[in-house]
C-alpha cells in the first residue's frame, strides 16, 4: 500500500501539460497560438488549414471566422514558454 507522501510524489511526477497550453484541434502544445473572436485559441497553421480545406468557420463554435479575425495570442505564447522553461520534456522538436 502506498503512503500519502508516495502518492504526492506520483502526482507531481506525472508529465501533464495543462489543457490551456494545447491546441483544441491537435491537442499538441502551442507553438504559434492565435485567438478567435469567440475566445478560443488554436495553432495558427492548423486553423488556417481548417479554414482552407473545410470552411471559414470556427471548428468548435461553428461561428463564421475570417482570416483577419485571427489575433496572435501572446499571453498563451508566454505561458507556454514559461511552462517549457520549467518542463523541457513537454516539447518534442520535429
Amino acid at each position: 500500500m502506498l503512503t500519502l507522501p508516495c502518492l504526492c510524489l506520483l502526482r507531481t511526477s506525472e508529465k501533464l501539460v495543462p489543457d490551456y497550453l494545447c491546441c483544441k484541434i491537435t491537442l499538441d502544445i502551442f507553438r504559434d497560438p492565435v485567438i478567435t473572436p469567440s475566445g478560443l485559441s488554436y495553432e495558427r497553421a492548423v486553423i488556417l488549414e481548417h479554414m482552407e480545406k473545410v470552411g471559414e468557420f470556427d471548428p468548435i463554435t461553428r461561428e463564421p471566422l475570417h482570416l483577419n479575425q485571427l489575433i496572435p495570442n501572446l499571453a498563451i505564447k508566454e505561458a507556454v514558454q514559461a511552462f517549457l522553461d520549467k518542463h523541457g520534456w513537454a516539447y518534442k522538436m520535429d
